[in-house]
This record gives C-alpha cells, structure tokens and sequence, in this order.
C-alpha cells in the first residue's frame, strides 16, 4: 500500500525521484527503492518525515499543494503541519505498525562505538568490503572512504553520500547473510531490524 500510494502522490505532484530526493536530503536512489517497495518505511521515523517534507515543499514551489489536498482528501487541512500529518495518515493508512517509545528506541541504539569511524569500519567488515571497492560503490575516492574509517572525516555535510553508504552497506550486509549479526551490533532485535535502524546507528547525532 505504501508504495503504491506514494506513487501516485509523486504523479499527482508530477515530481520524479530527483525532484523529491533534492528536498528530502536523499540519494535519488532511495526514491526509486521507496516507490518500488524494496525499502520500507515507518510513520514516526527520521526517512518518513524527511519524505513527508521533500514532497510538500516541492508541490508548494510547483503550485501543486491543492492537487496533493485533493489526492488525499486533506482539502480543509490549510497549513504545512496539517498537510504533511494528513499526507503521512494517507500513505500509511491500512498498514499495520508498531511504533516503539523514542527513549527506548533511543536507548537500543547505543552502542560501545562512539564515533562513526568506528561504525564504519564494523559495517564494512561485515560487508566484507574495502575502500577501494566501498568508494567505487558510492562514487567517490577511497582515500576519503579511508579518512572516514579513521576518524579524521564524517559525511555529515554530504546528506547524499551518507544516504548512499547506509544504502550500499547494508544491501551487502544483507546479500552475504550477516544482517542479525549487524542488528546485534545496533542494539535492535533481529526480527525489528531494517534499513532505518542501520541509518539511525551510522548516523548518530551524538557525532556532531
């Protein structure tokens, strides 16, 4: 359902995945895998409510705020807040999610790893890649892919780089059969464990 309807709130709008993924801070390629259905989701979580805000913050600049209401049916919610708690209702409306306690979910995903080097290399280990193959991967020189691993860099300032490393790990992570190995290292149970969980462990606010 998800992914089907944010197709059709995409087409309404007439954006493409490049469109949305400028103003959500995302890789274009998370678009296309959200559409597709390959990644999932969740009302309350940090890919949701930067989707949520891309979308309408394109279909305000486009003049296509009233389509999304009507699409919708949000046609008396006149504000920004109320259009994107309604789009959000709307995309998820029949799903079924359990939404865990901030502080709990907060407190799951600390780890003994305290810097993002750190997670770094642990997640690259068990995707069992180098620099070299991780930079040629995400597009970009191995040498920063090094500094990373060391401390001496964070992507922090490159949202779409980052989208693109959580993207590319824990694909690889997955391909080679180490996921619970990495929902261990997460501090999340196995069987609540997805993509959003890794992006919320490498990308720790804490670090900056």
């Amino acid at each position: 359902m998800f992914a089907e309807r944010l197709q059709e709130a995409l087409n309404c709008i007439e954006a493409t995945n490049k469109d949305i993924a400028e103003y959500a801070g995302f890789d274009r390629t998370n678009i296309s895998h959200l559409r597709s259905g390959r990644r999932t989701a969740k009302p309350s979580g940090a890919t949701t409510e930067k989707l949520i805000e891309g979308i309408c913050i394109f279909a305000k600049k486009n003049d296509k705020t009233e389509a999304l209401r009507t699409l919708i049916g949000a046609k008396d919610e006149s504000t920004q807040d109320g259009l994107k708690s309604a789009l959000t209702s709307w995309l998820f409306e029949g799903e079924e999610h359990t939404v865990k306690p901030a502080a709990a979910k907060e407190k799951k995903r600390r780890s003994k790893m305290h810097s993002f080097g750190e997670r770094l290399e642990t997640a690259m280990d068990l995707a069992s890649v180098s620099n070299i193959r991780l930079s040629k991967l995400v597009h970009t020189d191995a040498s920063l892919i090094s500094r990373y691993r060391k401390g001496l860099r964070t992507p922090y300032s490159n949202p779409e780089l980052l989208n693109h490393l959580c993207l590319v790990l824990y694909e690889r992570i997955q391909n080679v059969g180490r996921i619970n190995e990495l929902a261990d290292c997460c501090g999340v149970p196995s069987e609540e464990f997805d993509e959003e969980d890794f992006y919320n462990w490498l990308y720790d606010r804490k670090d900056h």
